[in-house]
C-alpha cells in the first residue's frame, strides 16, 4: 500500500518508531513535539484500510482527505522529506542476453559483440506531487512519477511493481554516469503539469460555461434592445441620448465582466506542489556493445532493467 509505506516513512523521517500489527494497520510512537497531531498522543494506532479501521476502533483511520494524512502534508511541506531505499533483487542477470539485445533492437541483421557486462547501480529519483484542483469545490490527489536513470524520461510503468527494499546499502555496484539525475525535477514537473493540465480540462463543465456566458448575453442584449428603443425615440434630447449612449457602452462592459467571471468561476485550475521525494536504488545490468548494420558499426551502452525487464540505451 503506497500510503501506507508514505505515512510511516515519514513518521520515521520524524523520528518516530512504526510497529506494523496486521495487514493495513500498526502502532506508532512519536516524539513529543509532533503530539498535537493526534490531539496530545504520541502512542497512536493508524488503520490504512476501512475495514480493518472499522474492525479496530481505536484506530485513527488514514485516507486521501483525513486530517492526519493533510497534517502529514503540512508537516512535509515544512520540513521536506528525502527516503532512499535500496532494492532488493533476486536475480540481476539475464539468460541469453545476445537474443534479448537483438529483440530489443528489433532487427534480426545487425550483428552484435558483448565487448563488457557488468552489474550497475541505477538511481531513480521519484517525486511524490501533490496536485488541486480548484473550483467552486477543492480536490487534491498524489502523484508520483519516476524518472528513468539514463533516459531522463518519466517511466510509468515502475509505479505499479511491488519492490521490496532496505534502508541500507546492499550492493555497492559502480553507479550509472548520467545527466539524467541533475534534471530529474525538470522533466517530473514537466510530466505532472502536463497531467494536472489535462485532468482540469477534463473536469473544466465547458457545456455550464457556455450554457451561463448565453444566458448573460441573452440578459444584455434584451436590455440593450430596449436602450436602444429608448434612444430611437423622436424629440430625444443631446442630453438624453448621450447618456443612454453611455449606458449601452455599460451594458458591453457588464456583460464582459461577468463573461470572465463565470468562466473563472467554472475553470478548473490547478496547484502542484512537491510533497516528498524518493531515491531508489535499484541493480541494473550494462552491456557495452558492437553493433554492425548495413556495413556500419556502432558503439552502445545498453542498460538491462531486471524489475520491467526491458532495455534501455545511450551512445557510448
Amino acid at each position: 500500500m503506497e500510503l501506507q509505506k508514505f505515512v510511516t516513512d515519514i513518521i520515521r523521517q520524524m523520528g518516530g518508531v512504526v510497529m506494523p500489527l496486521e495487514y493495513a494497520l500498526c502502532d506508532v510512537l512519536l516524539p513529543d513535539e509532533y503530539s498535537d497531531l493526534f490531539a496530545g498522543k504520541t502512542e497512536v494506532t493508524l488503520a490504512f484500510d476501512i475495514d480493518v479501521a472499522q474492525e479496530n476502533p481505536q484506530a485513527e483511520f488514514v485516507t486521501f482527505g483525513s486530517y492526519v494524512l493533510d497534517r502529514m502534508l503540512e508537516i512535509v511541506k515544512k520540513k521536506p522529506v528525502f527516503i532512499m531505499r535500496h532494492v532488493v533483487l533476486d536475480r540481476v542477470f539475464i539468460n541469453h542476453p545476445e537474443e534479448a539485445i537483438l529483440k530489443y533492437l528489433n532487427t534480426d541483421r545487425a550483428e552484435i559483440k558483448i565487448n563488457e557486462e557488468r552489474t550497475v547501480t541505477g538511481i531513480w529519483p521519484v517525486f511524490i506531487f501533490s496536485i488541486q484542483y480548484v473550483s467552486d469545490e477543492k480536490m487534491s490527489e498524489v502523484f508520483p512519477v519516476w524518472i528513468h536513470p539514463v533516459t531522463g524520461e518519466y517511466e510509468k510503468q515502475m509505479e505499479s511493481i511491488r519492490l521490496f527494499y532496505e534502508d541500507k546499502p546492499l550492493y555497492y555496484y559502480p553507479v550509472i554516469r548520467s545527466n539524467a539525475f541533475r534534471n530529474a525535477f525538470e522533466s517530473a514537473y514537466q510530466v505532472v503539469s502536463q497531467v494536472a493540465t489535462e485532468k482540469a480540462k477534463e473536469q473544466t463543465d465547458i457545456r455550464m460555461i457556455k450554457n451561463e456566458i448565453q444566458r448573460i448575453e441573452y440578459y444584455y442584449e434584451d436590455l440593450k434592445e430596449e436602450n436602444q428603443k429608448l434612444m430611437d425615440r423622436k424629440g430625444i434630447s443631446e442630453e438624453r441620448y448621450s447618456t443612454l449612449l453611455e449606458k449601452h457602452k455599460a451594458f458591453d462592459m457588464e456583460k464582459e465582466r461577468q463573461a470572465r467571471q463565470i468562466q473563472e468561476k467554472y475553470t478548473v485550475k490547478t496547484e502542484i506542489s512537491l510533497d516528498h521525494s524518493f531515491t531508489y536504488f535499484i541493480p541494473m545490468v550494462e552491456y557495452t556493445v558492437n553493433i554492425k548494420l548495413n556495413g556500419k558499426t556502432s558503439t552502445k551502452l545498453l542498460y538491462y532493467n531486471p524489475v520491467l525487464r526491458k532495455f534501455s540505451s545511450k551512445d557510448f
